[in-house]
């Protein structure tokens, strides 16, 4: 079984059909009362409502990991939206990754983080010393060695770790940079000693190829957060049966 791993942004999916109660229906459980006639509060309720809503249906097609990964956000905003999520996922099947924001992870004592390898590195070792989960971005078969050596100085149990590998296939997320492709993964994949999961481009019609270069799941981000909810419980079940 193939594991599955979405990646926030919540830019990505916009709903506008009508306006919404600002976060009541979010916190009761109903993510389809859409209320006409309401005004949005602002922009960003808008953006915090519509990427709840997504991350109700990836726990209900029993994603396996989540990333909140939003990058423009400063560590308040991140904060506050991180409370939402973890709240969602608490209970289920999903796991949810904080991701860059350390000082967030300790403010909910989530043990679960990603960084970005020269983030990490920026990190003090008695912080590090606490995720039971902690994955890192790598763009470089050469970065794995040196990897490997900081989480034996920092004293990282190396089953806590996997890595993100990318990006594979051209994704507009990376516009203007060449996709790494199929041969680096492969290559990342027989080297590396965690588990690897496959990011960029990935979608419904490429996903078996990352599968197959070795890669333990594949990273969702456009596609999880673009998908229409029937194309989207179909790819989780195909992937997590293969």
């Amino acid at each position: 079984m193939s594991e599955i791993v979405c990646i926030t942004n919540r830019h990505l999916y916009k709903n506008k059909e009508g306006c919404i109660r600002l976060y009541g229906d979010i916190d009761s459980g109903d993510t389809h009362s859409i209320l006409k006639n309401t005004l949005y509060k602002s922009e960003e309720d808008i953006l915090t409502y519509n990427l709840l809503s997504r991350v109700r249906l990836w726990i209900k097609c029993r994603v396996d990991k989540i990333i909140l990964r939003e990058k423009d956000l400063e560590v308040s905003g991140y904060i506050e939206l991180a409370e939402k999520v973890l709240k969602l996922c608490k209970g289920t099947d999903t796991e949810c990754i904080l991701h860059n924001f350390a000082d967030a992870a300790a403010v909910f004592d989530c043990k679960r983080i990603h960084f970005p390898l020269d983030m990490l590195y920026r990190q003090p070792q008695s912080r590090l010393e606490g995720y039971e989960m902690m994955g890192v971005s790598l763009h470089s078969a050469d970065e794995i060695k040196d990897l490997e050596d900081y989480i034996n100085k920092v004293h990282i149990k190396k089953e806590n770790v996997y890595i993100n590998a990318g990006h594979i296939f051209e994704t507009k997320c990376k516009e203007g940079l060449s996709a790494r492709g199929v041969d680096f993964l492969r290559d990342i994949c027989e080297k590396s000693p965690w588990k690897v999961y496959a990011i960029g481009g990935i979608n419904k019609d490429n996903w078996k190829v990352a599968l197959d270069a070795g890669a333990y799941g594949v990273c969702l981000m456009s596609s999880a957060m673009q998908y229409e909810e029937n194309t989207f419980l179909k790819l989780c079940d195909d992937i997590h049966k293969y």
